[in-house]
Parts: C-alpha cells; structure tokens; sequence
C-alpha cells in the first residue's frame, strides 16, 4: 500500500442487501473478512489482492451483530440477544440466547443490574490477566468479555467444539447508570468504555 494518501485507489466495493455494518473482523490465515449487519445477517467474503470482494458464505440471526471475535478456526458472534458461534467455513455450530448467558447459576458480583441487550465484546488474553478479575474467574481457557445495556459485564467461556458456557456477571460500577459502549483487552487490563464518558481499567 502507498504511503501518501493521493496514490489510493479504489480497488473495490460490493453492495450486498443494503443494510447498515455494524462490525468487521478479518482472518488473515484464510483471507476472508467478516461483517456483521444490523439486521442479524453474518456475511465473509473473500479478500485477495487486484481481485474484486466475493461472497464466501451468508447466515442470518434474528437480531442485530454487535461484535465479532475470531478464534482459532472459530468466528464468535455477539449480536444483541445471543451469542452464536461459526466456523470459518460459515457453519453455526452453538447458539446461546441472552437469558441463558445471564442464568441464575451464573457466578455473579453484588447489585448485578438486569441486562437487556449486549452491546460489544473481546477477546481476553488469558497470559496477561494477573489480577483480581483472573483470580475471581479462576481462568484455564478461552475467555469473550461482552458489554451489555447496563453497568455489567458478563465472562463466557468458549470452548473448542463452539460450546458457550456463561461464567460471570461482573458489576463494574454500581454506583452509576450507564451503557457498556466498548471492551477491549490490553496488555494486563481488560479496558471499558461507558455511555457516562469514563474508562474503566479491570486487572
């Protein structure tokens, strides 16, 4: 890729059915990426170079894609309701609806706020967590942190045959009435950004 601005050139575009993204993910082993739409639809396509977008393959779910996540030959999909799991050759292998995420034999922290919709998600490294979220977890695999419409995280565990199995509601801050508008994992600290303009760190 040039490095000024004024050599880039349109190389491609596709239209598919004219619904908003609402999220990307690319797979650099297989060359594809994947978009999430608003409404529910879970599309790959073939990226290669001085060759126009193809489409891979095509899903639907009933409710809009929020994140997308790849694991090792697996993409995990947070939409607003459920989390479902693919390969990357399109296939569902698990779906989990959001009451099942946020069941009553969850391990939860005090004053746990009703989710109604999830909102983000990432991957957590599990090398670096080191503190009081890692010892509270007890962690030993995959972990997805996921956002929701209130003060509260939820902690899945994915495991390699795409099976979801909720784990933790974590209430960052009971003291304030926000959304969950971004998760990311960096270095040790899982990093949340909230609708009340704050970041919140989590060791």
């Amino acid at each position: 890729m040039s490095s000024s601005t004024d050599d880039w050139q349109m190389h491609s575009s596709l239209c598919v059915h004219g619904s908003f993204l609402s999220c990307m993910e690319y797979d650099s082993v297989y060359e594809l990426l994947w978009c999430g739409y608003q409404d529910g639809r879970l599309t790959a396509y073939n990226v290669q170079a001085n060759r126009p977008l193809t489409i891979y393959s095509s899903s639907k779910l009933n409710s809009a894609l929020v994140s997308l996540i790849m694991l090792d030959r697996q993409v995990v999909c947070i939409c607003e309701n459920a989390v479902a799991v693919f390969t990357v050759g399109g296939l569902r292998r698990s779906y989990t609806p959001l009451k099942d995420l946020c069941s009553s034999g969850t391990k939860s922290t005090d004053n746990v706020p009703e989710v109604t919709t999830l909102t983000c998600g990432c991957s957590m490294n599990d090398n670096h967590l080191t503190g009081k979220l890692y010892n509270f977890l007890n962690m030993s695999a995959t972990r997805i942190m996921i956002g929701t419409s209130s003060s509260c995280v939820l902690v899945v565990e994915v495991s390699h045959d795409s099976v979801i199995k909720p784990l933790v509601q974590y209430n960052i801050d009971s003291s304030s009435n926000f959304k969950v508008t971004e998760a990311l994992s960096c270095q040790k600290n899982c990093i949340i950004s909230a609708t009340n303009g704050k970041l919140y760190v989590l060791d």
